[in-house]
């Protein structure tokens, strides 16, 4: 719902359509990543990468993140944005930065 007061402006049919377009495009990542995901031998390959990744200090995790992303399409760039955009969201210290800002704004 928009509302007549809003600070952010209405998008416009093209930025409707390119959101659709893209909700679009990761519900199909999505079932992919599921079908994937049934394949025991990607399954252990994936878990030997989890638990490589979990003994890892947090300089190497953000460099070797990083070096994946590189390879990353469009879609899947977008689509990481979109999770991580959604994660930062439900961290309490990006709430209460975010709430501090709009006071500040007030």
């Amino acid at each position: 719902m928009f509302l007549a007061n809003a600070t952010h402006p209405m998008p416009d049919a093209e930025q409707i359509d390119l959101w659709f377009e893209s909700m679009s495009e990761f519900e199909d990542m999505l079932e992919d990543m599921a079908k994937v995901s049934l394949d025991p031998v990607f399954k252990d390959e994936l878990n030997a990468i989890d638990q490589w990744f979990t003994v890892l200090s947090d300089a190497e995790r953000t460099a070797a993140l990083y070096s994946l992303l590189q390879h990353a399409s469009d879609l899947q760039v977008r689509f990481f944005i979109t999770i991580l955009q959604q994660m930062a969201k439900m961290d309490p210290a990006y709430n209460a930065r975010i709430a501090a800002q709009r006071e500040r704004h007030s």
